[in-house]
């Protein structure tokens, strides 16, 4: 992981300006996974095209993770009325 974060950094310098040297594709560290990660997840981070039962290549369905609509409410609703509580708290205290 050492060379690899040293490559990335030498990179990331080059595409800043801040060095004159890009690293060489060549150098760049050859990283081995285990067994087990070659799965079904690697390949389908690695932008591979879906194909339907036909073989046609279709759009794959992103999962998004909205907030509902409780969220909101917990969100917004939630410290407003706490802060109007605590207001009216204390313009009850000062008028006393």
């Amino acid at each position: 992981m050492r060379k690899e974060a040293s490559y990335i950094w030498r990179e990331l310098l080059a595409a800043r300006g801040l060095t004159a040297n890009r690293p060489k594709k060549s150098e760049r560290p050859h990283i081995s996974l285990p067994a087990k990660d070659h799965g079904p997840l690697v390949r389908s981070l690695a932008g591979s095209p879906h194909r339907d039962a036909a073989g046609v290549v279709v759009a794959r369905r992103v999962q998004t993770s909205g907030m509902g609509y409780p969220d909101v409410l917990l969100g917004i609703v939630l410290p407003a009325m706490l802060f109007l509580g605590a207001l009216t708290y204390k313009l009850g205290r000062e008028r006393a």
